[in-house]
């Protein structure tokens, strides 16, 4: 069993943070959340990974927007709107992934592309999602 720490990481401060930023990922799309937040598997380091993704620069109504909010029901019926025509587009589908950083929540950030179509885009031009 190897030390935790080898003698060429002397100091914690020296560790970097880990990031796929700026790497192009083949993803295969196994859960669409939203409008805005899929789930996809692609391999790193010879071995396949499930991660969350948040489609960078775009927002989408909520799905469980407040109980007290006004407009609850037609935010309910937008997010379910966007999140069936992510799902249409690219639910089962390899896509490529541009990889960013990570969002607070620990999901990669990421420009979705299908057939050289970017989806992001797409969402704002079909008036289901705004720039975010």
């Amino acid at each position: 069993m190897g030390c935790f720490l080898s003698s060429e990481l002397l100091n914690v401060e020296d560790a970097p943070y880990f990031s796929f930023n700026n790497q192009i990922k083949k993803a295969k799309v196994v859960k669409v959340y939203d409008g805005d937040t899929i789930h996809v598997i692609f391999k790193h380091n010879s071995s396949y990974y499930k991660f969350k993704i948040r489609l960078y620069g775009i927002n989408t109504p909520e799905l469980k927007p407040p109980k007290n909010d006004k407009n609850r029901d037609k935010i309910i019926k937008n997010g379910k709107k966007a999140r069936d025509r992510l799902t249409e587009l690219i639910l089962n589908k390899e896509i490529i992934l541009e990889c960013l950083d990570f969002d607070k929540y620990g999901r990669i950030l990421g420009i979705i592309k299908l057939n050289n179509i970017n989806i992001n885009q797409l969402m704002l031009d079909e008036n289901l999602a705004i720039k975010y």
